[in-house]
């Protein structure tokens, strides 16, 4: 990322706001008569899928479509819709622009000009040669399945590789030759990290540094995408590439992915669009990323900025329901915390038989329901690796949680997934505890491995998971021990 201080960037980012003229005059023509009274201008907002509306564009006398705002707003990448909203041109457009479009409807792409606009005409013709690049890259997937040898492969590649490197060259010589304007902004944001060419080492000077690639693209992954302009989330860019690099740049764990949240949130906090939407991002992200622990990042988020009153544009309610809540429940089931007590019962006897109360080096918790068609298949696999891996040797037993009404239900289910024996014990709950608070689980099978203090290893797994974690964690407390 660029490295700039949180003051620079707050100067930086009003001294731009104020230096500009406030609001826009925008008309849009057409070639081919269109029926619309009105045309509907909108911004997208993050990403594609999320479109806002703006304004309206009224009909004038002659045909076309005018909207002037007198007042400040934030740029982007705008939009109209005509043909009774069957069709649509998105362009530039930012505080100062004086404006006119006409579009071809017959030929969108290369048929609609600008008139008055820098910006969009650049962006037109970054647009064609990209629509070309587009194209190069469909026939390159046709030559690479027609290729017979390494050799042709390596070529096809090298003249697509080419192709990109002449786009990215121009289209950087253009926003370089226009830095100040809406098209250098998107064009940069736009930009991936060319990683150096020539191979790369360690510090011994003759290992190859096969992670090269990798942590450059991470160290410059930011450096050209403005995360303080207000600008960039009006544009449909921002969503992919907070999923590009923290899918594929972000060790999943709970450290590394709170470390770049904060870096991200703390770079876009001048700017209450782009912040608003990391801060909603990255929560969501947290809270659905199919990785264990991945939720702690969630409650690391709701606890240092959600309660502290960052979220703007949430009223009590909604924070409260959404987030506050569901961040205490998750808190619960913290990896090393020790697990909330169950007061159950035995489901045959019913005599008491409390979680902590259990004596073994590893619990397998494991809440699920008779009638969920993945707890049928997810039960007897568990039992299956049990027994595989001779788990009754390390001293571990499975603390099943069965949830049904009918006791009958729970008894049949059992005998049916062949799980009524040693190491099994079947709980039921006849005081109303509310489980899926406790563990902060939404859906069943949830499983959870305890160690010999009853504190959580292991979260939200499945059976393939669970050698594999045991394993670990009987390495590192022998390692600890010595």
């Amino acid at each position: 990322m660029k490295k700039l201080s949180l003051f620079l960037i707050c100067i930086l980012f009003v001294s731009f706001s104020f230096g500009q003229q406030k609001g826009f005059d925008l008309t849009v023509r057409f070639k081919q008569p269109v029926a619309d009274s009105a045309l509907l201008l909108g911004r997208y907002y993050a990403k594609s899928s999320i479109t806002l509306k703006f304004g309206n564009l009224k009909k004038q006398a002659d045909g076309s479509y005018h909207l002037k705002v007198d007042t400040a707003f934030t740029g982007g990448i705008y939009w109209v819709v005509f043909n009774n909203g069957r069709k649509m041109v998105d362009f530039l457009l930012d505080n100062g622009y004086n404006m006119e479009v006409l579009i071809d409807t017959n030929n969108i792409i290369d048929g609609t000009t600008f008139k008055g606009s820098e910006d969009n005409d650049l962006m037109n013709e970054y647009r064609k040669d990209d629509l070309k690049f587009r194209a190069e890259v469909d026939n390159t997937k046709e030559a690479l399945a027609k290729a017979k040898t390494k050799s042709d492969s390596t070529k096809i590649n090298k003249k697509l590789e080419d192709f990109r490197k002449v786009l990215y060259e121009k289209s950087s010589g253009m926003a370089a030759q226009h830095p100040d304007g809406m098209f250098a902004l998107i064009i940069h944001a736009l930009s991936k990290p060319i990683v150096p060419e020539g191979p790369h080492y360690l510090e011994d000077g003759k290992t190859v540094d096969s992670f090269f690639n990798y942590r450059y693209t991470k160290a410059h992954f930011w450096d050209q995408f403005e995360v303080w302009d207000n600008r960039l989330a009006f544009t449909p860019m921002y969503d992919e590439k907070l999923k590009d690099y923290f899918d594929h740049y972000v060790y999943p764990i709970p450290d590394s992915m709170q470390y770049e949240a904060d870096i991200l949130l703390a770079l876009s906090r001048p700017a209450k669009d782009m912040f608003k939407y990391t801060l909603h991002w990255l929560a969501n992200y947290a809270r659905t990323k199919k990785v264990m622990g991945a939720d702690e990042t969630f409650v690391y988020l709701v606890d240092k900025y959600y309660a502290k009153g960052d979220a703007f544009w949430l009223d009590s309610a909604s924070l409260s329901t959404n987030y506050l809540i569901p961040a205490e429940d998750m808190s619960y089931t913290k990896l090393g915390k020790v697990g909330q007590e169950l007061a159950l019962f035995d489901a045959y006897t019913y005599s008491p038989r409390n979680l902590h109360s259990v004596a073994a080096d590893y619990i397998i918790l494991v809440f699920w329901e008779p009638s969920c068609g993945h707890c049928q298949k997810e039960i007897p696999a568990i039992d299956s690796v049990y027994k595989a891996l001779h788990l009754e040797q390390k001293n571990v037993v499975i603390y099943s949680v069965p949830q049904d009404k009918s006791l009958e239900s729970i008894h049949k289910m059992i005998d049916q997934l062949g799980v009524h024996h040693s190491p099994w014990t079947h709980n039921v709950n006849f005081n109303g505890v509310r489980l899926s608070k406790l563990y902060a689980f939404q859906s069943n099978p949830a499983v959870f491995i305890l160690d010999k203090d009853k504190k959580i290893i292991a979260k939200q797994i499945n059976h393939e998971g669970i050698e594999k974690i045991i394993n670990h964690d009987i390495e590192m407390k022998s390692k600890q021990k010595k």
